[in-house]
């Protein structure tokens, strides 16, 4: 960012993808390029994938669900002790973007990731313990809405943006180093 307020004319405007990166990152790059009158912009659409004509299809690998004598607690209790400390925070919802964390508060495990037990995704956690968990459907194994427990929802990452608008109006809480800026 330093570079490029150095080099950019007052007046120029440089988009990134937001969901490609973190709100602290945009919120400190977007100060340093402002203090040289350059403008970063959001953009709707991500150029890299616009050009990227023959990308490798993602791997549609099944998520492995882990019991929980190996995980120590089920799904459904960690979900409901978290989100207790998201209403003791006045919050209804927390933004859960880092797979890890998803992993764990799903007591699932993946190969998204080289190796990293990872199924890519991210959560909305509310209040009440129920989650909604945004990843590729087709990910999910049989046996997946018994083993997290009720209040669990698979939605396509596509439905992301419809869902975040419902929350109009609602405190949401999101952890600005792990929270994309979109």
């Amino acid at each position: 960012a330093r570079w490029l307020a150095r080099r950019l004319e007052k007046g120029t405007r440089v988009g990134y993808d937001p969901r490609m990166h973190t709100l602290a990152w945009q919120k400190k790059t977007a100060d340093t390029l402002a203090r040289s009158g350059v403008e970063l912009t959001a953009l709707d659409v991500n150029l890299v994938d616009l050009c990227w004509h023959d990308r490798p299809r993602a791997g549609r690998h099944r998520a492995i669900l882990m019991e929980a004598r190996y995980t120590g607690k089920s799904s459904a209790d960690k979900r409901r002790g978290i989100g207790a400390a998201i209403a003791e925070q006045g919050a209804d919802a927390a933004l859960v973007f880092a797979a890890d964390s998803v992993a764990w508060l799903l007591n699932i495990r993946g190969s998204d990731v080289p190796h990293l037990p990872l199924v890519l995704g991210y959560a909305l956690l509310f209040a009440d313990g129920k989650l909604t968990f945004f990843t590729d459907p087709l990910k999910i194994p049989a046996g997946f809405a018994a083993h997290t427990g009720a209040g669990v929802e698979v939605l396509a990452e596509n439905e992301a943006d419809a869902a975040f608008r419902a929350l109009a109006g609602k405190r949401v809480l999101a952890d600005p180093d792990t929270a994309n800026a979109w």
